[in-house]
C-alpha cells in the first residue's frame, strides 16, 4: 500500500501505519504469540530496556497463561490479533465479531486489568467488517510501516538487511516465535540505539 493510500486511510479511519515522524522513536510489534519461544524474546527486550507491543492470538493462550502474564508484567502493550487467525476477509461480520471478542475474553481471563484499545487483523488483511468492528469496540487498528518478513528469513542477517534502515515513527512487524528473529534483534536494537532511536509501545 503506497504512502498516499495509507495517509488517507489514517486520517479517515481509526487505522495507524506509523508513529510521530518528528521523533526518533521506533515501535517494535510482534504477532501471533504467545509461543514457546516468547520468554526468550522477553529476556532480550528486558536486557536492552525496550518496550514493545504484542498482538496476541487467543487460541495460543491456553497452556501459556504464564507467558501472557509475563508480557503484561514487563510493561509491554497487548493488542487483539483475533482468536483463530482467520482472515477478516473470509468471515461474516458476526463471525469476525465473535472471533475478536473471544480473543479479548481470553486475554481478560488471564489479565482482568488489561485495557483493550488496539487490534491488528490477521495477515494484515483489512476489510470493511474489520474497520466496522474497530469502530464498534472503540479500537485503534495498528498496521505497520516495515515488515521484517521474518517467517521466511533464512538468517538473522537477512532480517537485519531488510529492516535496519528505518525512519522516525516506523512500526516494525516481527513474529515472536522465530529464533532467527531473536538473533536479528540482538543486532538491530543496539544498531538503532547507536543511531539515536528510542523505543516505545504503541
Amino acid at each position: 500500500m503506497n504512502a498516499l493510500c495509507t495517509g488517507i486511510l489514517s486520517t479517515m479511519m481509526p487505522i495507524q501505519f506509523r508513529g510521530d515522524p518528528d521523533r526518533k522513536r521506533l515501535y517494535l510489534s510482534f504477532d501471533d504469540g504467545p509461543n514457546p519461544n516468547t520468554p526468550k524474546l522477553l529476556d532480550i527486550l528486558e536486557y536492552h530496556g525496550v518496550k514493545a507491543t504484542f498482538f496476541i492470538l487467543g487460541k495460543r493462550i491456553v497452556n501459556r497463561e504464564s507467558t501472557l502474564s509475563a508480557i503484561f508484567a514487563a510493561g509491554h502493550r497487548i493488542g487483539n490479533h483475533s482468536f483463530s487467525h482467520l482472515s477478516a476477509r473470509t468471515l461474516s461480520y458476526s463471525a469476525l465479531l465473535d472471533d475478536m471478542d473471544r480473543c479479548a475474553q481470553e486475554i481478560h481471563r488471564i489479565q482482568p486489568q488489561w485495557q483493550p484499545g488496539i487490534c491488528r487483523p490477521p495477515y494484515g488483511k483489512l476489510s470493511v467488517g474489520f474497520v466496522r468492528y474497530a469502530v464498534a469496540r472503540e479500537q485503534r487498528i495498528v498496521m505497520w510501516s516495515k515488515d521484517a518478513v521474518d517467517y521466511r528469513a533464512p538468517t538473522a542477517d537477512a532480517i537485519f538487511a531488510r529492516v535496519h534502515d528505518v525512519q522516525n515513527g516506523d512500526i516494525i512487524l516481527f513474529h515472536d516465535e522465530f529464533p532467527v528473529t531473536h538473533q536479528a534483534l540482538e543486532q538491530l536494537i543496539p544498531y538503532w540505539k547507536e543511531k539515536g532511536h528510542e523505543f516505545a509501545a504503541l
